[in-house]
């Protein structure tokens, strides 16, 4: 089944454009309202996400023939021995065969557990769960549960601290958002503070001259100082920073001093993770950046990660955003928009190929 998620100015203008585009068999799995613009870059504009697919008729009808029907019937025919299947490929065969549709809760249950969600959103999406399509009703209340830092996205404050544990790809992701910002016609520049890790300065320095960004290395709070002077003229500034441990009081302390140097009224922290974190790894690294105010996250690496379920609870549970995720090393590429269609893409729900939706969407 695929999903689609189409953006317009409200949610009447949303739905009418994808009866346009896809006909009356379109049927809405969920609606987003949010406000864009009205701070660094853009005037205060009313946006309406919907996300959609085609009723289970339409996408029988659409490009069918007699060969690939019978094509699909023997796929189906060759019905495997189920004593061969792991316990994820028995529960995905279960579940899309009906063999639980007098279970629902437990049927609903199996699933949250499968993506590896936790208990407080599992409890979440479980109240009061109705009668309808089990993974339908499962997407639209992750998404409705799991908010994106549509500010971060569309109109951030001035300066973009990145932090996070060494190896969460934070040098990368930099690069990637100063390229992504800057094609939209954003001034950026970017900073490092990052002179502990070898090759770090080099590795940003080579994306930045490739894409014409300014790039600025700083090792003290002198530099730091000299660095912000020369980034006064740009509208955004992506602070990359070195990963610390709790035991490093030094290196905590020194950066501290260069952050310090901030606006906090123009500053952003955002935290990035690897989506391969398991949840308790993800909260004792938050704790660590107890003294910064961490508003949104980046999961990174999701490429590396079978399943979506532990960042998007530790994001329920926490009361953060998900701002982007990277599913690759490729600059400026393999960075996305956190939205709908991305979670969907990225959730193991039996029956549906959410991969279908990639591309068709950026957020």
């Amino acid at each position: 089944m695929k999903y689609i998620t189409i953006t317009s100015s409200s949610f009447e203008e949303a739905l009418k454009k994808a009866h346009s585009e896809y006909g009356d068999e379109v049927r809405v799995l969920s609606r987003r309202d949010y406000t864009v613009g009205g701070g660094l870059f853009s005037k205060k504009k009313t946006r309406c996400d919907l996300t959609i697919y085609l009723s289970s008729q339409a996408e029988r009808d659409v490009g069918r023939t007699d060969e690939a029907s019978m094509r699909e019937f023997e796929k189906e025919a060759q019905t495997p021995d189920p004593g061969t299947l792991s316990s994820s490929e028995r529960l995905n065969t279960e579940v899309f065969r009906g063999a639980f549709d007098s279970k629902r809760p437990e049927q609903a249950e199996k699933l949250l557990i499968n993506n590896d969600i936790s208990d407080p959103l599992k409890a979440e999406i479980l109240k009061d769960i109705g009668s309808g399509d089990i993974n339908m009703e499962i997407a639209s209340r992750i998404i409705k549960l799991c908010p994106f830092a549509r500010d971060v996205q569309i109109h951030p404050k001035k300066n973009l601290v990145l932090l996070g544990p060494t190896g969460s790809g934070k040098t990368t992701t930099s690069a990637k958002l100063a390229v992504l910002y800057g094609s939209q016609s954003v001034s950026t520049a970017l900073i490092s503070l990052d002179s502990f890790k070898v090759g770090a300065f080099s590795q940003l320095k080579g994306f930045c001259d490739a894409f014409a960004i300014p790039f600025f290395p700083v090792v003290d709070e002198s530099g730091m100082l000299m660095a912000l002077e020369e980034v006064r003229s740009s509208s955004l500034v992506i602070i990359d920073t070195m990963g610390i441990s709790p035991r490093d009081l030094s290196l905590n302390l020194k950066l501290k001093g260069m952050l310090g140097l901030l606006d906090k009224s123009e500053t952003e922290y955002i935290l990035v993770l690897p989506s391969s974190l398991r949840r308790q790894e993800m909260k004792s690294i938050l704790a660590r950046y107890a003294d910064y105010d961490i508003s949104a996250i980046i999961a990174t690496k999701l490429d590396e990660s079978s399943k979506i379920g532990d960042i998007l609870s530790f994001c329920y549970e926490e009361g953060l955003a998900l701002a982007f995720v990277t599913n690759g090393q490729h600059v400026p590429g393999d960075i996305e928009k956190a939205s709908s269609t991305v979670i969907l893409e990225n959730m193991l729900l039996p029956g549906l190929d959410m991969k279908e939706a990639e591309g068709q969407i950026k957020g």
